[in-house]
């Protein structure tokens, strides 16, 4: 429970800094960046925060995520089921180079 909610913490962070994007449905390369950059500052690996990334980008339609980041930074605490299991599995899948 409590790795959830550190997860959860960071995806609440991640989507927070990252704001809008530019590509087709609105994922781009400079978003996936900046979402690594920033979720790597708040302590996460590099591998979960670009895994969160591509699992976002291939489960989560782009509305939904500006959804999710605007609900963040309004304030709201509340990170759904479904993107902190995402990032629950994130966390606990070893990284493979």
């Amino acid at each position: 429970m409590i790795a959830r909610s550190l997860v959860a913490g960071t995806v609440a962070l991640s989507l927070c800094a990252c704001g809008g994007g530019d590509g087709v449905d609105g994922y781009s390369a400079d978003l996936r960046a900046r979402f690594v950059v920033d979720c790597v500052a708040q302590g996460t690996p590099q591998d979960q925060c670009e895994c969160l990334y591509d699992g976002l980008e291939e489960e989560i339609p782009f509305e939904r995520y500006e959804e999710l980041d605007e609900s963040i930074r309004s304030g709201s605490g509340d990170i759904p089921t479904d993107i902190a299991d995402l990032a629950a599995t994130c966390a606990t899948t070893p990284a493979t180079d």
